[in-house]
């Protein structure tokens, strides 16, 4: 698939590039921070979720792309495209994480304490931005080490 003659591949990759390390870092602020999840916490929500949808993109796009080149497709692109795999999973889990924050914060008045299970959320939530940065930063320069170098 192409647009414009470039394939599409590249064009929806940024997508992910930056709404996922957006949301990761604005998730490990707000985590352990209540209010600012109350300020920012929808914002964070649908940027993760933006990202999701990027990664999925860029993975499905990726996949048609590696397949195109055939004979050409190298051991480093082999190992983008397996990095690739698995990056809307831990965004996934970083999307259902902040939004069960959200919802959590929402039912709650300002003054009162989070509970539990808000906790555990910000953990989980912490837990899958970590993951999403550096999944991201390996499949960016796995990516950008196959298209350069070889």
């Amino acid at each position: 698939m192409e647009i414009l003659g470039i394939p599409l591949h590249p064009l929806v990759v940024h997508a992910a590039v930056v709404l996922v390390p957006l949301a990761a870092l604005g998730t490990l602020i707000v985590a352990f921070w209540p209010q600012a999840l109350r300020r920012f916490g929808w914002v964070l929500t649908f940027l993760s979720a933006g990202g999701l949808v990027g990664a999925i993109l860029a993975r499905e796009s990726g996949e048609e792309l590696f397949e195109s080149m055939g004979e050409e497709a190298s051991s480093t692109l082999d190992r983008h495209m397996t990095l690739g795999n698995w990056v809307f999973v831990p965004t996934l889990v970083m999307t259902v994480a902040l939004l069960a924050m959200m919802l959590l914060t929402w039912r709650r008045q300002a003054d009162e304490r989070p509970g539990w299970l808000y906790w555990v959320s910000a953990v989980v939530a912490t837990l899958a931005a970590v993951a999403s940065l550096v999944l991201v930063i390996m499949v960016g320069h796995s990516g950008a080490t196959a298209v350069w170098t070889e």
